[in-house]
């Protein structure tokens, strides 16, 4: 097992009375810092697990990693983070996609509520005291002083979506397999917010089947966000040239094979039992892995994409 480096996880929260500006925050965080560690060229889910959240005002990040040297680029863009009107209306537009309702935002008074948030230190879980009740009423519906966002028209977005298959997958292959699927499938989503950066990936659903991995996500745009057959097809290209690098190969080998008491969450049992249907332990989920064999699953992997509005 490699036990060269420790696990390094750290749980970041900040909060603010507006829920619409700190959602909006999460956002301009979330594409800040995915973005910077893709410009050092490191992946999710084989490099480090990312995930960005927002409770009615209140923001969480979650960061996995075994190498401090990800940490570092990590712990800089946290750092570097810029109130743009421009990544502020990124923010708005991907959320608006993902409400799939028309942003009624006023840009001044909200950028100025999300530098008073940024200006705020970001505090480690385990020093959070404060408790705050959630409100029940849905955040896409409320109405603040900055505006907020109205009412639902899916008429005004794009939706596609991206599927991913590996057939006859073998039974002890599977939960490698979902592995391998669930680290293209983040990758490409990320290569592409890169890209067009007015889109959101809006859910996911795995097959159930046994001898077959099945997954696929939906992608939402604006109307004027059209992602065309040579924008995927080059996104596709481009995911799977990055995953299949020497480089690549031997890291997501070195990331299942870590000597960890803990799965990191996307991995965990209860995880990839929903996701492969099959109880893996982690040294069963393990063992299977080898440079040769997830390469095998990748040139085995089929991906479409298809317009469903």
């Amino acid at each position: 097992m490699y036990t060269k480096h420790m696990r390094i996880t750290r749980t970041y929260i900040k909060q603010s009375e507006n829920g619409v500006a700190s959602h909006v925050y999460e956002h301009v965080v979330a594409t800040h810092v995915l973005k910077e560690l893709s410009n050092h060229g490191y992946q999710q889910l084989i490099d480090y697990e990312f995930a960005a959240n927002s409770y009615d005002g209140i923001i969480v990040l979650r960061f996995d990693t075994y190498s401090k040297r990800v940490f570092t680029v990590f712990d800089a863009a946290l750092r570097s983070i810029d109130i743009s009107t421009r990544a502020v209306q990124i923010a708005v537009t991907q959320i608006a996609c993902e409400y799939e309702r028309m942003d009624r935002l006023e840009m001044a008074p909200l950028i100025q509520i999300l530098q008073s948030i940024h200006a705020s230190k970001w505090v480690l879980d385990r020093q959070y005291t404060h408790s705050k009740a959630i409100m029940h009423a849905d955040a896409r519906e409320l109405m603040t002083s900055i505006g907020g966002f109205g009412a639902l028209q899916k008429k005004n977005f794009h939706h596609v979506e991206v599927s991913y298959t590996i057939e006859s997958c073998p039974y002890e292959l599977k939960s490698l397999a979902v592995y391998v699927t669930q680290i293209i499938a983040l990758n490409l989503i990320n290569q592409l917010v890169s890209s067009v950066e007015s889109c959101y990936d809006a859910g996911d659903q795995w097959a159930e089947y046994q001898d077959l991995v099945g997954y696929a996500h939906t992608i939402t745009t604006p109307k004027d966000v059209v992602l065309t057959q040579a924008l995927m097809d080059k996104t596709i290209r481009d995911t799977l040239e990055v995953m299949t690098s020497p480089k690549n190969l031997q890291k997501m080998v070195r990331y299942v094979k870590r000597d960890t008491r803990e799965m990191f969450p996307y991995f965990s049992l209860e995880s990839m039992f929903a996701k492969a249907y099959q109880v893996t332990g982690y040294r069963g989920f393990a063992q299977t892995a080898s440079t040769e064999v997830i390469e095998q699953l990748i040139q085995s992997l089929e991906i479409r994409f298809e317009h469903i509005d």
